[in-house]
């Protein structure tokens, strides 16, 4: 925890007692709760640096600003970040494990907002646009100037008073050419409540509505940016498709079992926007448990140890489960050479896991797959990077079929232990390997 003691000076305080040191390459924790006045931009990102063990490069022309004050409470290394550089008029950007403060805004980030397809800014009255899904309530969305993340002004959505289900009809339709959705995301508590996402693509011809929906569970406090991308969504019903989607509507009931609303529950939103798809062939994310963690059945989400965002996908013991799955969201991998994923491994075993890509084959009248064996000798984060001629073809497999990836760690001829945790953060097929993996 950092607090203020005197004009000018920063002092850090951490509850455990322990100092981490400065530059380490680790998972950011949260908790990371500060005070600050009078301090330059240098000092607080040190500092911040310091407890979540991150490197963070700031230029000495631009470190010695003056941050006149901000306050955070439980942020990640990146919130805190982000926030000094909000509070200093800067720039945050990031290299893998290297966060770097900027004068100002890359190129490519400038370029990324030109690209993207705004669905809604929050500027001017979204209460315009945004309504009471079932036409029972007055007040939905308000505008708000006390937090915003862009512009002027945010969207703020308080369910307690308003409708707790809305919708907004008022956006692009036609979402060709675009891969996913980022919104930010302000909240005021970490309640705990779980939030639908819904896309709906109603087919005239079916009797039920259709739609595509995610789900995130509202466990943060402050601003958060949440990228959807189509595997982030599961389809209900015949949905058309992102050629035709009718309304984009949030949720926290109607859906029981996965919306939950819970009291003190209070989000401000700022532009929603469209990510323009990469180039054919170049990437596309299976996985990113930030907003689908559970799509790798049967795990469910962890804060910690991060790696590239906020949630990962854990689990818990390679003995005691002995399987997990993922439905593909594209089964023609023909386009691309590498799959790749960001695995930890709490301690090395003496055992292995099976990557297992089944494929459906017509010709034959067994299951066709591609595999791979991977030994779980490390300990921490490690990027694997797999080319399609790592992979064991067994019958007939066919790359341009994938329908599910698997994990086995019992069941084959494979290496047993004592047993292991292992986190995923995202899974992704691009044409060349990452940077991080042509390092290791």
């Amino acid at each position: 925890m950092l607090t203020r003691r005197w004009s000018g000076v920063v002092v850090l305080m951490l509850l455990a007692f322990v100092v981490a040191p400065l530059c380490l390459a680790q998972p950011e924790p949260t908790g990371i709760s500060l005070q600050v006045e009078g301090a330059t931009v240098t000092s607080v990102g040190k500092m911040i640096a310091a407890v979540a063990g991150v490197e963070v490069r700031i230029p000495q022309d631009i470190g010695q600003r003056t941050v006149d004050k901000f306050v955070l409470k439980d942020a990640t290394a990146q919130q805190a970040l982000e926030e000094l550089c909000r509070a200093s008029g800067l720039h945050l950007t990031r290299q893998d494990d290297v966060y770097c403060i900027v004068a100002e805004q890359p190129q490519e980030q400038v370029e990324a907002l030109e690209d993207a397809l705004m669905i809604d800014d929050m500027e001017g009255d979204p209460g315009t646009r945004w309504r009471d899904a079932r036409g029972e309530n007055g007040l939905d969305l308000v505008s708000d100037g006390e937090f915003v993340k862009q512009g002027d002004t945010s969207g703020k959505w308080d369910p307690e008073v308003a409708a707790k289900y809305i919708v907004n009809t008022q956006i692009p339709h036609d979402w060709t050419g675009y891969d996913s959705i980022a919104m930010w995301v302000h909240s005021e508590k970490a309640t705990g409540a779980v939030m639908a996402l819904l896309l709906y693509s109603d087919d005239p011809a079916t009797d039920k509505p259709d739609y595509y929906r995610a789900v995130v569970e509202i466990d943060w406090e402050g601003w958060r940016e949440l990228r959807f991308y189509a595997c982030s969504f599961r389809m209900a019903h015949e949905a058309v498709g992102f050629t035709k989607i009718d309304s984009v509507r949030l949720a926290f009931d109607g859906w029981p079992g996965l919306t939950r609303y819970e009291p003190g529950t209070v989000l401000r939103f700022d532009d929603l926007r469209l990510i323009p798809d990469e180039p054919p062939g170049h990437k596309l994310v299976l996985f990113h448990p930030d907003t689908n963690a559970r799509a790798l059945t049967p795990l469910l989400a962890a804060k910690e140890p991060t790696r590239t965002g906020e949630r990962v996908a854990e689990w818990t013991d390679t003995v005691l489960r002995t399987s997990l799955f993922l439905r593909t969201v594209a089964s023609d991998w023909t386009q691309y050479n590498y799959l790749n994923m960001w695995v930890h491994c709490a301690k090395p075993d003496d055992s292995q896991v099976l990557l297992f890509l089944e494929t459906i084959n017509p010709v034959t009248d067994r299951q066709d797959s591609f595999q791979k064996k991977i030994a779980l000798d490390w300990e921490g984060w490690k990027l694997f990077s797999f080319a399609k001629t790592d992979f064991l073809a067994q019958r007939q497999p066919n790359w341009a079929q994938i329908d599910v990836l698997r994990f086995y760690s019992a069941g084959y001829p494979l290496k047993a232990g004592e047993g292991t945790r292992l986190c995923f953060d995202d899974i992704w097929l691009s044409s060349e390997p990452p940077p991080a993996a042509q390092e290791q």
